[in-house]
């Protein structure tokens, strides 16, 4: 009888389990020292070797040629295990078996004597799909279960299951695993089986497989059946619908040729390729150009790519901004977003064509621009420059709303003037910042660190708010401290004291006027409402707060 190759290869000893290092060697130092856990939660995604490693630790705890806590895997014992025939390991389905009554069952038999191996071994698979009752069924076994018993919980989904039950168990986390191991297990096997394979396959197989062994072994198998006894490339792209590098193709002509590029896409996309695997396929290749540009070449290794992918990226990576290719991951990422809510393919494809079409490109013949760094005055998104760190960690303590309007635009310095750009889906942050007195506020902050700085312009679309040193004299009403406190209630008007550094605004305000706790609380009130305080009602005790609906002030 024919056998599926993840069963055919699926790991029988410690020292055949991929990408599990970690993992292994603990295990394989308890089995060695004698200090097995009664219980075990092994948590991770599909694939990567959860339910081989609790069957391979069942093998060395009852393996009678076991030497240095690895089983032998050619006994009576550990094929018995391995081909599930082993009365005294016991593989529970939790999907299929998850109510109170199979617990109960579980722990009517849990006690009684294993058949004829040194423990019995419980392997409940997907466990977080047990109900809650079932849970609380298996807790108290779960804590003192009889000396020769041991649990072993696999799940994809640890969140679900309760802290109670993972806090009696030894928890171990499966990475999902490289793609470099697993293009190094497909060569193996296929090596061992004896087919002609192309490297480039062994990559596209490995990589299509999402860190999962088990996917990329059915992959493999599904396209030896395209073509008998070969892994090809054209097997794979007659699988999948495209390769990386039908992609890359495509990508590498829209510089030079755009319209040729998107009829080339087009054509993927009809040979099944869904939108959403080619936008996270196109994704991947935007991000190594950008990482290849931005690193250099050593760090090509850490991407996992082959040799071809490699050479790709040296050759094209120059045809591309930095910005160009930030913008075109950025396209991508959201269209994926818009996949996923269900927005037809060809909507997405339409959106994708037409930002694309609008990249500024390098004109024929013209040579590669070099990597530019960006220019010493230039305050880009990301808010590099100490003067504007420090700008935006004071606003962030005194005038949160404004910090928050601010995080999201884009600013740069012109000469003297502070140009602050906002996006369009963002304008009631540029209806925030253009009120008068947040503008001499925000002026204010900048003037102190940027001396040469004489105008802040503000822009959302066409709009646009100019605020100079000239508006700053003439608006006496708009000085931002004026703003904080001055508007405040005349119940604050009192003698001012020394003023205090090293203290909040709203505490050294409360000191110099010796204002009561409540004043505080609406000096915050207003700052972070970005706002004043007009009207204030506090309670007596023996008032009732239910009756006219007011608040009190503590």
């Amino acid at each position: 009888m024919y056998v599926s190759l993840y069963r055919k290869y699926r790991p029988g000893r410690f020292d055949d389990v991929v990408g599990q290092d970690g993992i292994v060697r603990v295990l394989k130092n308890s089995l060695r020292s004698g200090r097995v856990a009664h219980a075990f939660l092994f948590s991770g995604p599909r694939g990567c070797g959860k339910t081989s490693v609790a069957r391979i630790l069942a093998k060395a705890l009852n393996c009678p040629n076991s030497a240095d806590g690895e089983p032998c895997d050619n006994c009576y014992v550990c094929n018995s295990i391995s081909t599930g025939e082993c009365l005294d390991v016991i593989e529970i389905d939790g999907a299929s078996n998850r109510g109170i009554e199979e617990i109960r069952n579980l722990k009517a038999q849990i006690g009684l004597a294993s058949f004829s191996l040194p423990y019995k071994v419980y392997i409940i698979d997907e466990v977080h799909m047990l109900t809650d009752a079932a849970f609380n069924a298996l807790l108290k076994t779960l804590e003192e279960p009889p000396m020769q018993v041991v649990f072993v919980l696999a799940t994809t989904e640890p969140d679900k299951v309760p802290l109670t039950i993972r806090s009696r168990c030894l928890c171990f986390y499966f990475n999902r695993l490289l793609t470099s191991d697993i293009v190094r297990r497909l060569r193996q096997v296929a090596q061992e089986e004896g087919f002609a394979f192309e490297e480039e396959a062994l990559w596209e197989l490995a990589r299509q497989s999402d860190g999962s062994l088990r996917d990329a072994l059915t992959l493999a198998e599904q396209a030896l059946s395209l073509q008998e006894g070969n892994l090809s490339m054209e097997s794979i792209a007659m699988l999948l619908g495209s390769t990386r590098g039908k992609i890359e193709e495509a990508i590498k002509l829209i510089p030079h040729n755009p319209p040729q590029a998107f009829v080339k896409i087009k054509e993927i996309l009809s040979k099944g390729l869904s939108v959403e695997r080619f936008l996270e396929m196109a994704f991947a290749v935007f991000r190594d150009m950008w990482a290849y540009k931005s690193y250099g070449k050593d760090f090509a290794v850490e991407l996992e790519l082959s040799d071809r992918e490699i050479k790709f990226l040296e050759e094209e990576s120059p045809f591309w901004k930095d910005d160009v290719l930030l913008s075109c991951m950025r396209l991508c990422g959201e269209l994926c977003l818009q996949a996923k809510l269900g927005v037809k393919d060809d909507i997405l494809f339409g959106l994708f064509l037409s930002q694309m079409d609008r990249v500024d490109f390098p004109s024929a013949g013209e040579s590669p621009p070099l990597p530019l760094k960006p220019k010493a005055e230039n305050v880009t998104e990301s808010f590099t420059t100490t003067p504007w760190q420090e700008i935006m960690k004071q606003a962030g303590e005194e005038m949160l709303p404004l910090y928050c309007a601010l995080i999201c635009s884009k600013v740069t310095l012109d000469e003297k003037r502070i140009v602050i750009e906002i996006s369009e889906r963002r304008r009631f942050d540029f209806n925030l910042l253009k009120l008068s007195r947040n503008l001499a506020y925000l002026y204010g902050l900048i003037t102190k660190r940027f001396n040469d700085v004489t105008e802040i312009i503000l822009k959302c679309g066409v709009d646009e708010v100019k605020y100079s040193d000239e508006q700053e004299k003439a608006q006496m009403e708009g000085d931002a401290e004026g703003f904080r406190q001055e508007e405040l209630p005349q119940a604050f008007e009192e003698e001012p004291q020394p003023h205090e550094e090293g203290l909040k605004p709203a505490v050294k305000l409360a000191e110099r006027r010796e204002v009561k706790e409540e004043d505080i609380v609406l000096q915050r009130i207003a700052m972070y409402l970005n706002g004043d305080v007009l009207m204030y009602k506090k309670l007596d005790e023996e008032e009732n707060i239910e009756e006219d609906g007011g608040v009190e002030v503590e």
